[in-house]
């Protein structure tokens, strides 16, 4: 039986990706990254190499408090903070770890509070 190697690093590498056994955290905890400020990324177990997926970390009582996505250890892609309520509290976007984009953050109530664009971790100035 001849078995394909590139396949089987490929099924090795998603069986072994950051998980959880509880159902409802089904991403990788955020809270069980490491970030190393030599590499200046996350990472789970080898500090060389930075992790790469969507990552969730939850309040005490369960309840989702941030959900994020990180590429090749940085922060990158759409973002939300919620209030222990299950309210979004903020969201908004990073590039290369670097704010980007527009970020808005609401109250308690769900209203909005402020608005603010960023340009590669640079407030833009309307």
């Amino acid at each position: 039986m001849k078995i394909n190697i590139p396949y089987l690093l490929c099924f090795i590498l998603i069986f072994s990706s950051c998980t959880n056994s509880s159902p409802k955290k089904a991403e990788c905890d955020c809270d069980l990254l490491s970030y190393d400020d030599l590499y200046n990324h996350f990472y789970q177990t080898d500090r060389e190499v930075g992790y790469t997926g969507k990552c969730e970390a939850y309040y005490p009582g369960g309840q989702l408090k941030t959900k994020r996505i990180i590429v090749d250890g940085k922060n990158d892609g759409p973002y939300t903070i919620y209030f222990p309520s299950g309210k979004i509290q903020e969201e908004g976007s990073f590039k290369e770890n670097l704010q980007h984009g527009v970020r808005k953050i609401y109250d308690e109530k769900g209203q909005l509070v402020s608005e603010e664009t960023f340009f590669y971790g640079q407030l833009k100035l309307k």
